[in-house]
């Protein structure tokens, strides 16, 4: 491990001056208005729905024949489907599946694309083309038709599901990790490391990897982001939740026949997705603002 003296100068030597400026940093993002609306806005969609079994007025099974394709009312906040479902109650529960994907999904790409990227940025050479060029070749096919042709093949399920989004995203995790790894492993911090006898996984756990956070803690943001569109679009085409678990894109696709006679059916759900995707947008954007400000004292 490098230690440093006060008059050490080393490119990527962080001082321990600025750890206290950094500390500032949640008050910094809670200043900004589009990390305050953001985080509201995705913190309510998720609190919602971890608590629609207490929130919900009605279980999302519940059939009324009695009151079908009901507007919304005190009764029916957001109206009935064509069963007499309370459609409030299944928007809330179809969230729960929707998060859960797309938070095991960004934990997957997390978990592979960021070793690999770095691995492959900091040793280069063969390994790093063969890397990369698998990436590419993922990166190169549109992101729904890979998903679709994945979940085709292994059968629709939610774990199906989960490794479609995964093997679609990984490789966007891992690009941003690896163009880091290339940035950082010609500076003579890293050099100086090696001299030290520094292992390389040991360097790129506590040299690389901290440097290269930031970046890739924005690209898991988006990929949470892009992951709940992708599995609402596999729900809608039948692939991804089924009907006797709602998801917000399987309910989409049941209210495409009310459409008419129930918009409220299918205008609640795409809300929700909106509104899930909005927020996590405007927190993406606020962090890549933030670091970009502090670039000085993040990459060096």
């Amino acid at each position: 491990m490098i230690t440093a003296s006060d008059d050490m100068e080393l490119p990527g030597y962080i001082p321990a001056t600025a750890a206290p400026r950094r500390r500032h940093g949640l008050f910094i993002l809670l200043g900004d208005r589009r990390a305050l609306v953001g985080g509201c806005l995705f913190g309510g969609i998720v609190l919602v729905s971890v608590l629609a079994p207490v929130l919900a007025p009605y279980s999302p099974s519940t059939l009324d024949f009695g009151h079908t394709l009901a507007p919304p009312s005190w009764a029916h906040l957001f109206g009935t489907d064509d069963f007499g479902r309370d459609v409030l109650s299944r928007t809330l529960y179809a969230g729960r599946p929707a998060l859960l994907i797309a938070t095991t999904t960004v934990a997957i790409c997390a978990l592979v694309g960021i070793p690999l990227g770095l691995f492959a940025g900091y040793v280069g050479g063969a390994i790093e083309m063969i890397i990369m060029r698998v990436a590419d070749v993922l990166l190169s096919l549109p992101a729904l038709i890979l998903a679709i042709g994945i979940v085709g093949v292994l059968g629709p399920s939610p774990g199906n599901v989960v490794l479609a989004l995964a093997i679609v995203y990984i490789p966007f995790v891992a690009r941003v990790a690896r163009g880091v790894a290339v940035t950082l492993r010609h500076t003579l911090y890293l050099s100086a490391a090696v001299c030290w006898g520094e292992r390389r996984a040991a360097i790129l756990l506590r040299q690389v990897f901290p440097n290269a956070f930031p970046p890739i803690m924005i690209q898991c943001v988006l990929v949470f982001s892009y992951s709940i569109l992708l599995e609402a679009s596999l729900s809608f085409l039948g692939l991804g939740t089924q009907a006797s678990n709602p998801s917000w894109g399987r309910l989409l696709t049941q209210a495409l026949s009310l459409i008419t006679v129930a918009p409220w059916a299918g205008i609640f759900p795409g809300v929700f997705i909106v509104v899930t995707v909005l927020g996590l947008n405007l927190v993406g954007d606020s962090l890549a603002d933030y670091f970009s400000g502090q670039g000085s004292r993040v990459v060096r």
